[in-house]
This record gives C-alpha cells, structure tokens and sequence, in this order.
C-alpha cells in the first residue's frame, strides 16, 4: 500500500480518497433521512413562495406608489400655506366669507378653490383645503 497525500493506492486501479469529515455541528441533520430528490423538491418548494412573496411585495408597492399620486392629483400641496395667515371660526360666526389675500387664507378662498369648476373657475384644486385641515389642528 502507497500513500501519498489524500490518497491511497490499494492495488491495481483502485484508489481510495481521503477527506476529513465534516463538524457534527455543520451537519443538518433533518436532511439526512431524506433523497437528493426530496431536497431538491424542498427547495424548489421554498423559492417558489419567495418569488410569490416578491412579487406581492412588488404589486402591494405598485398599487401604493398609484394610490399616493391619484391622492396628491386630488388633494394637491398648497405651497405656501406654512406663510399664510388662516382665518377660520364656526360656521354660525363665520366672518371670513369673503376673499382672502396672498397672507390670509378665509373659507371662502377653500371653497372657491375646492370647487371651482362651479365658480366657473379655470383653475383650482390647488391644496386650500389641506392647508385649511392642517390649520385647523
């Protein structure tokens, strides 16, 4: 018998390989009773509700992404309503329906501009009425 590193010559064309086993702890012993075949199911099983997962993920994303610009197309940022004065009080003592100013926001300047296709306005639905919500917070 010949030995040379790894292996083993035991005669004529036979040859013995040599490897050290693996640690007991790199060994995943659920595996062990099943066939290569089964495994190989088991991981096709495992990718296929990954890429399920993904791709919910990547619809319920789509759909949010959609949803968050029908809702800024409907209820668009007033840009400066941070500046702006607002002047709002209960609907019994509402001294403020008349036109505002480039600094004071009133009611009648939200609704004009929520509305103002009925106003026959050419323009509007400009954030008023978010500016006028987060005032009223």
């Amino acid at each position: 018998v010949k030995h040379h590193a790894g292996c083993c010559h035991c005669g004529e064309g036979y040859r013995l390989h040599v490897v050290p086993a693996p640690q007991s702890s790199d060994l995943l012993w659920g595996n062990l009773g099943l066939s290569s075949g089964n495994r190989q199911c088991r991981s096709c099983c495992t990718c296929l509700i990954m890429l399920v997962v993904l791709a919910i993920s990547f619809c319920v994303i789509g759909v949010s992404k959609l949803t968050a610009e029908q809702f800024q197309a409907k209820y668009p940022t007033f840009d400066t309503c941070t500046t702006m004065n607002a002047h709002f009080h209960h609907k019994e003592f509402n001294h403020t329906w008349h036109e505002g100013s480039s600094t004071v926001l009133t009611t009648y300047d939200v609704v004009i501009d929520y509305h103002y296709d009925d106003y026959n306005k050419t323009e509007g639905n400009t954030g008023k009425l978010g500016c006028m919500c987060g005032k009223m917070m």
